[in-house]
């Protein structure tokens, strides 16, 4: 708490003079977001973050002299600029037309996250029944209501779990315990992902200031919370006299004294009533899908206990990326301009041990497919396997990456 009372007096004036990040739409990365060349300055950056923090230098320094933070999980982040980070235009035909198997890359435009972390473009995305990411089989499933006008926090939210489980920061929750999902530290982050996003004015502050670990964005969190459960209370008392009005006119239809001129004016009253009901649920889902965390407030107002809680990932849905080929490894490698030793290194660290047994059929396919072979001709049939043969040789020192 220190850390953020520190932070306050002069972190906006000198964090925007070191012009570390453009102030635009932000996602927390770490340090494997430096394999792509581009972020080269980044490097010296954390080298000197860990230098001054082997000197005892505070938190508060260390970000204002390098834009790196060592965050509750143990990690070092720092913070990507989504350069034009938004959906494609004709983003609701494309999900409605093909609800599954539809790449992140066909929906949503983000040229900086894409070259931080260019496995994010064949993540899986499609319309279910709630939002949420599958570490599994890296998806990313959106509430069907959610269109081209209210679904992008919602994606940002759960790319940041995508990258939390490549980076192995803290993870988020899928407990159906509120109060653990509220308090999970990877949903912390997440969250606060998704409020600097609807908020333009917070992505000039530390993350830490904007996140759930400052006690103010807590006490903010309950009055949100109070203002949807006042509005609750207003739709069951305008329902109640809803149910009033339509029993007198029940009544009244079956009445002795019973006028046209005296039943047309009680329908119009109804009417309105329910024209103010729905104002007020109108109202209600504005709140809350303006503010994401809204529903924590309950937790923060009336938990004692409200430690973060930190856990990771097991450490196979880590170790590699379950679902990419050795081919998609090569294919970033070319994008991000690795060299042949570091795009082996590459394989290595992120293939399965079952691709890299078929390492080297899937890059004859690949080498193949590059030289444009007509394979219906046996004799080019025998001359490609030939070549492929001479490729793949380490005596002809003539590697394929």
């Amino acid at each position: 708490m220190n850390f953020i009372k520190n932070c306050k007096n002069d972190f906006t004036s000198k964090y925007e003079a070191n012009n570390f990040r453009d102030l635009s739409l932000d996602v927390i990365a770490g340090e494997k977001a430096l394999a792509n060349k581009s972020y080269a300055p980044q490097k010296a950056r954390l080298a000197k973050a860990k230098e001054l923090e082997a000197n005892n230098a505070s938190s508060k320094e260390i970000w204002d002299k390098t834009g790196w933070y060592k965050d509750k999980d143990s990690q070092w982040k720092f913070e990507i600029n989504a350069k034009g980070g938004e959906l494609v235009d004709n983003f609701d035909e494309i999900m409605k037309r093909n609800n599954t198997n539809i790449k992140l890359e066909n929906i949503l435009i983000d040229d900086e996250l894409f070259s931080a972390y260019p496995q994010l473009k064949t993540i899986n995305i499609s319309y279910g029944k709630d939002t949420s990411y599958n570490p599994k089989t890296r998806s990313i499933s959106l509430e069907s209501r959610l269109d081209s006008e209210n679904a992008l926090n919602h994606i940002y939210h759960e790319l940041q779990h995508a990258v939390q489980q490549i980076e192995n920061f803290a993870t988020g929750s899928n407990s159906n315990d509120l109060a653990h999902h509220t308090l999970s530290y990877g949903e912390i982050e997440a969250r606060n992902v998704e409020r600097r996003l609807l908020n333009e004015k917070l992505r000039k502050q530390h993350p830490h200031l904007t996140s759930e670990l400052n006690p103010k964005i807590q006490e903010q969190n309950i009055k949100d919370y109070d203002k949807i459960e006042n509005i609750n209370e207003k739709i069951e008392n305008e329902k109640q006299k809803l149910k009033d009005l339509e029993y007198r006119y029940n009544d009244y239809s079956y009445s002795p004294r019973y006028t046209p001129d005296i039943a047309d004016k009680m329908v119009k009253r109804i009417q309105k009533q329910e024209q103010n009901i729905q104002n007020l649920e109108f109202k209600q889902e504005r709140l809350k899908d303006g503010n994401p965390s809204y529903w924590t407030g309950e937790q923060y107002k009336y938990n004692d206990d409200i430690e973060p809680i930190i856990e990771f990932l097991p450490q196979e849905l880590t170790k590699h990326n379950p679902t990419k080929t050795n081919i998609d490894i090569i294919k970033e490698a070319k994008e991000q301009g690795l060299s042949v030793k570091e795009t082996k290194d590459l394989i290595n660290k992120t293939m399965t041990t079952k691709n890299k047994e078929n390492h080297k059929k899937d890059t004859a396919n690949e080498y193949g497919k590059s030289i444009n072979f007509n394979l219906n001709n046996s004799t080019k049939k025998q001359e490609l396997r030939k070549m492929i043969k001479d490729k793949l040789n380490p005596k002809k020192r003539q590697r394929y990456c």
